[in-house]
């Protein structure tokens, strides 16, 4: 993504967001070199859409409102870039969220998975808790406990356990709502971790244990996953973790 744009893409995209037939998502990608925008470029070109949609009938209104939202996220100081977003939506009555904004969080968290891989843990610490903000506004709960997940390991990985305890704690809470038995024993799994690296290694123990159970029936006691939580309850138990 990028925060700048060539001004020849930018007098093509204003003028395109005047165009009664454009579509949501177009303030978003550049139509000329296909860069997608991010920061306070992509808060601009979406306060441009909203205004040139406000008035319009039908869900485009909501729709815009939605987009300036996410984007509002991203700037400025949280306690008013939610306030306001919250305010847009409320005003616009918007209930739906753009169909294709379920996808492009789930590519930030993705892109935020492969920035870790390749090292650049802190750029992907940021992102991840842009998007989860993101997410929690927005109401795309079924991806929250996914990527606070993400960002506990990359907080842990960052000696900051302190701030992914809460993170793994949400992300137990998030999988807990659902039905998905392996979603919940993952979440479990990464929170016992969390656990262990401020401390409380009892409590990490005790979740290791319950968890081992549920693998040991689920994969097998010999399965790579059961094997690896007996590595971490040992390590816990020996305080070598």
């Amino acid at each position: 993504t990028s925060g700048f744009a060539h001004p020849e893409c930018l007098e093509k995209m204003a003028a395109s967001l005047e165009d009664p037939g454009d579509v949501w998502w177009r303030h978003a990608t550049c139509a000329t070199c296909d860069q997608r925008f991010s920061g306070v470029l992509s808060l601009v070109m979406s306060r441009k859409y909203w205004r040139s949609r406000r008035r319009s009938s039908g869900h485009d209104a909501g729709v815009a409102a939605q987009a300036l939202a996410a984007d509002l996220v991203v700037c400025g100081p949280p306690e008013l870039q939610e306030l306001e977003a919250r305010e847009y939506l409320l005003a616009e009555g918007a209930k739906g969220l753009p169909e294709n904004t379920h996808m492009r969080l789930h590519s930030d968290v993705e892109r935020a998975r492969g920035l870790s891989d390749s090292g650049r843990k802190a750029e992907a610490c940021e992102l991840l808790r842009t998007t989860y903000r993101k997410m929690k506004l927005l109401g795309v709960d079924f991806l929250l406990g996914i990527s606070a997940q993400h960002l506990v390991h990359v907080l842990l990985e960052l000696d900051r356990p302190g701030e992914a305890l809460p993170f793994a704690a949400a992300a137990v809470e998030e999988a807990a709502k659902g039905s998905d038995r392996i979603r919940l024993h993952m979440a479990k799994f990464t929170y016992a971790l969390a656990l262990a690296k401020n401390g409380r290694r009892q409590e990490a123990v005790a979740i290791l244990e319950k968890e081992l159970k549920y693998s040991e029936r689920v994969y097998g006691p010999n399965h790579e996953g059961s094997a690896h939580i007996k590595w971490r309850l040992a390590a816990f138990r020996s305080e070598k973790a």
